[in-house]
């Protein structure tokens, strides 16, 4: 049985608003510094609750005293994304908040009506499902990107499922939302989320894992889970063999009904640790292994500026389709994509021998 999260501390601010926005975080003081700032400077004001799940990086303490205004929960434990996320979303329902927004720590809004304009179509019936056309070729929806939610939507179908940690959390919120036949109101709003250039392991396991369940639980889902697992399966058999030994594992548990992530815990940590790593010892990291990455305006506007970076459509892109992923072929992203606050700065690539 996965334990309920749990509060260890709190610093509490005055309810100002009847609109409060909750961002978890996890060793990541820098970025969550600069979205709260980007978020102060949005058209209307609003309270905000940051999640730290337990940091070891003095993040909770930075925050503290970086921002007067804002309440702080200090997780007793590292609860993944959706610990974190049911954490805030319970402590502003709990404080009688009327629109509760769940968020990214690195979700940047762009346009500075965004908060304001998915308040303003948010009932007990409908939700924003903001379309952000800023960095996608085909947007791509991410409901816990600004999702606002009115409290009586919440009391109708209940909070966060917890015990996914990550990955799979928004799509069962978003099919409990579907079923409980609240209506999505399409709102083009943008915002910049860093662009994810790798995709550890150990991620794979939760991914897989949790879309197992969530087509368990909603027959809907269960067509996109049979093309999804037989995507994961074969691609990771032929070019990720780490990876597939995790997807086997993630299968194992799932059936035995496992939810307290034992298996990955401290494999977990080395991922936290792989992500925290320079651009420098990224590159070597990754010098010799083929590299997936999202179809994205950003990258597409990189490609055609390196000319000697070889790269196609997978041969057999319908069964390796990975959510408009592009493989890159006969070439290696060496290092990262480097970005400010919205945009890519450079990418470094060396030929297949």
């Amino acid at each position: 049985m996965v334990e309920e999260p749990k509060i260890a501390h709190k610093r509490e601010i005055a309810k100002s608003s009847d609109i409060a926005l909750i961002i978890p975080t996890f060793n990541q003081y820098e970025i969550t510094k600069k979205t709260i700032e980007l978020l102060k400077k949005q058209s209307i004001a609003f309270d905000i609750v940051v999640v730290d799940n337990a940091s070891d990086d003095d993040t909770f303490s930075k925050l503290q005293h970086d921002f007067t205004d804002v309440t702080l929960l200090l997780a007793q434990k590292n609860y993944g994304g959706a610990g974190g996320l049911y954490l805030g979303q319970k402590y502003a329902y709990d404080k009688g908040y009327t629109y509760i927004i769940l968020s990214d720590n690195d979700a940047i809004p762009i346009d500075e009506d965004l908060i304001e304009s998915i308040v303003a179509v948010c009932d007990e019936n409908s939700v924003a499902q903001i379309i952000n056309e800023a960095e996608d070729n085909t947007p791509q929806i991410r409901l816990f990107h600004f999702l606002c939610l009115h409290r009586n939507t919440i009391q109708k179908i209940g909070l966060i499922d917890y015990k996914y940690f990550i990955y799979g959390d928004e799509v069962e919120y978003g099919l409990r939302l579907e079923k409980n036949k609240v209506r999505f109101v399409p709102t083009n709003k943008a915002y910049s989320h860093p662009l994810k250039y790798h995709f550890t392991p150990n991620r794979a396991y939760f991914e897989v894992r949790n879309e197992l369940e969530n087509a368990k639980r909603y027959p809907s889902r269960r067509k996109h889970m049979y093309e999804f697992l037989l995507t994961r399966i074969v691609f990771y058999k032929l070019f990720e063999p780490t990876k597939y030994k995790v997807l086997k594992e993630a299968i194992k548990d799932w059936f035995a009904h496992r939810w307290d992530n034992s298996y990955i815990q401290k494999r977990f940590d080395a991922d936290v640790r792989y992500e925290r790593k320079s651009a420098e010892e990224f590159a070597a990291m990754l010098s010799s292994k083929r590299v997936v990455v999202t179809h994205n305006k950003r990258i597409e506007k990189l490609l055609q500026k390196f000319p000697e970076l070889e790269y196609s459509w997978y041969s057999r892109k319908k069964l390796f389709n990975r959510d408009s992923a592009v493989l890159l072929q006969n070439s290696y992203i060496k290092a990262t994509l480097l970005y400010d606050e919205y945009t890519i700065l450079s990418i470094s690539t060396r030929k297949e021998t």
